[in-house]
């Protein structure tokens, strides 16, 4: 399998870009994982991040790296904040088939749909030309298959 290279797909689009400033929704799963990206897009885009991760568990630790995100935020003017409450019953509901797998397995990909899906629908809601996420920064993430949810759910919606 050949792998696409994203990087240069979103570097062409940069490219095309003229004239007012597009906006851009960045789901984020954590600061640290956000930080590069930010940096990287807040000069192409009019930029807000989305932290909706209903996956992390337990409550304390949902809040700690909501925190964090708040403080990376801080860090950059402009920079807007879309924060989902806590409600880890939807990822259960969602994912509840695939339980039993390991991590790394079907229940992840389940889970990026979710958070993905979530992300499309908020992203057509508040009116967002683009929608993107920091999953595929993590060395720990399979960013191939992530991104071909992220295109599956865009061509859903085109439907």
């Amino acid at each position: 399998m050949n792998k696409i290279n994203y990087q240069k797909i979103m570097e062409d689009e940069i490219k095309n870009i003229s004239g007012e400033k597009k906006k851009l929704l960045l789901h984020s799963c954590c600061g640290p994982c956000s930080s590069y990206v930010i940096s990287y897009l807040k000069d192409y885009f009019d930029l807000a991040i989305y932290f909706y991760n209903p996956n992390i568990h337990p409550k304390e630790e949902y809040y700690k790296r909501l925190d964090a995100q708040k403080k990376i935020i801080s860090k950059f003017e402009g920079v807007g904040l879309i924060a989902e409450d806590y409600k880890p019953n939807e990822f259960f509901s969602f994912t509840y088939d695939y339980k039993d797998e390991k991590e790394g397995g079907a229940r992840c990909a389940k889970c990026f749909e979710l958070r993905l899906k979530k992300l499309q629908e908020k992203a057509d809601k508040l009116g967002f030309d683009y929608f993107t996420t920091t999953l595929t920064v993590s060395p720990h993430k399979d960013s191939q298959l992530i991104n071909k949810i992220a295109r599956e759910i865009e061509e859903e919606k085109k439907r």
